[in-house]
């Protein structure tokens, strides 16, 4: 995949999102399909190299013309009609709604996509573990509380148990649906990476970033464990 983004030159973003945008270009190419993100944030829907994408979150982006269409609200209190998008996409979110929304959150998922469901999600023991580590680390250096990783803990990150459940449920309810799940990001390689990034300057964070992707894009394939930190689940929707 050619290279044209800005955004790509930060290992953070590169590594939660280029699995989802292969799998879609490998897919779609540059087909006219419709896609929703949950959890955009600032910047998220406006990553997807030839698509347009709107997006969802709670935080409204920095810049207005980062989506087509933005819905200032949580996918758990959504009125958006079913079958409105053909693909919705959810990037490090799920982890971050409280257990007990999450068959909602996924429910309302299924309902809007006509296609797929493509979830990002840290899970597993060793993710947790690691979770428990770099917030740790971050307290002592940094001294204060990280937000992100105190929710993963706090919250609990969704399992593979957890997620096949979800999806027994809807189907249940008379939506056939299919998850096929991948294992993405190595858990040694976001170790070392995540506390060499890890700075009280956010410039000296994006400075660090940046050289860790184009460190990562010759000498990466040396560090890993082959143990992994995030699932990529394709949820085939009937």
């Amino acid at each position: 995949m050619i290279i044209n983004k800005i955004w790509l030159w930060r290992w953070d973003r590169f590594t939660r999102y280029n699995p989802v945008i292969e799998y879609l270009h490998n897919k779609y190419g540059t087909g006219n399909v419709s896609i929703l993100e949950v959890g955009s944030g600032d910047y998220s829907a406006s990553l997807y190299n030839g698509y347009v994408v709107d997006g969802m979150d709670l935080i409204k982006p920095k810049n207005p013309l980062a989506v087509r269409k933005f819905y200032n609200e949580s996918i758990v209190d959504t009125n958006i009609k079913d079958n409105q998008y053909d693909i919705v996409i959810c990037v490090d979110t799920l982890e971050h709604i409280p257990k007990n929304q999450r068959q909602i959150a996924l429910d309302k998922m299924v309902q809007i996509s006509k296609k797929e469901v493509l979830l990002v999600y840290p899970s597993g023991d060793k993710a947790t573990k690691l979770d428990s580590e770099l917030y740790t680390y971050y307290q002592k250096h940094i001294g204060k509380h990280h937000r992100w990783f105190q929710e993963h803990l706090e919250f609990g990150l969704p399992s593979d148990l957890e997620l096949d459940h979800y999806v027994s449920l809807i189907t249940k309810k008379g939506k056939a649906v299919r998850a096929n799940k991948r294992n993405i990001t190595d858990i040694h390689k976001l170790r070392l990476y995540s506390k060499f990034m890890m700075s009280k300057s956010y410039f000296r964070f994006l400075f660090k970033n940046k050289l860790l992707y184009i460190f990562n894009r010759f000498f990466g394939a040396l560090i890993g464990s082959g143990n992994y930190y995030r699932r990529f689940v394709i949820i085939n929707v009937e």
